[in-house]
């Protein structure tokens, strides 16, 4: 079936996909007239679906699934940041990136995401759209929550109670790879006098 996506078949299709990012891109009526593959594969939708739909609609956001009005006659609509990046294309600032904690359905369960919004105005021939870039930071803002660590080895507490080194922890959750040195004062502590080489040895 051919796609809908207005943009799936040029040179900016191709150099949207790159992005690991979902990417939309919005008309001044917040309807969504293309996005990448990210976004299709984060929102699990078809290439062929018929994306012209607004904003709300196609993100499944909560607010508009709940509300009797459509999206962008909301209450909640006003503070919407995804809405709010549409102002690039009343000459709003050039750039704008801010966060946003939204609550979407996917499936029959609601799920909280927190975005970081960047938008950006695209403009292509004779036509103005808000490029909109949606950083999925869902996770990184859940291990700023308090984490019990362990007062003496510094090891922390997973969900199912078993205890990992920070590292570990840290690398599945960030894609984090450490190095190892040892500080001068641990250097005094430990091992006296005794020159180590490497960085931040003394």
């Amino acid at each position: 079936m051919e796609s809908k996506n207005t943009f799936s078949d040029s040179i900016q299709g191709d150099i949207l996909d790159a992005f690991p990012s979902a990417i939309l891109i919005l008309d001044e009526d917040a309807r969504v007239q293309g996005l990448n593959s990210a976004a299709q594969a984060f929102l699990g939708l078809d290439v062929s679906a018929d994306l012209r739909r607004r904003c709300g609609e196609v993100l499944q956001c909560l607010n508009e699934h709940n509300s009797q009005e459509v999206c962008g006659k909301t209450d909640r609509c006003p503070k919407c940041v995804i809405r709010q990046g549409l102002q690039v294309l009343q000459g709003g600032p050039a750039v704008t990136r801010k966060r946003y904690d939204m609550d979407v359905l996917r499936g029959e369960e609601c799920q909280s995401v927190v975005f970081w919004v960047t938008a950006s105005l695209l403009e292509t021939g004779q036509e103005r759209f808000a490029l909109l870039v949606l950083e999925d930071i869902t996770e990184l803002v859940r291990l700023r929550d308090l984490v019990p660590i362990c007062a003496n080895c510094k090891k922390i507490r997973t969900e199912d109670a078993y205890w990992e080194q920070v590292e570990e922890y840290m690398g599945r959750y960030l894609d984090l790879t450490f190095t190892h040195s040892i500080c001068p004062e641990c250097v005094e502590k430990f091992y006296g006098n005794l020159p180590l080489d490497g960085p931040g040895s003394g």
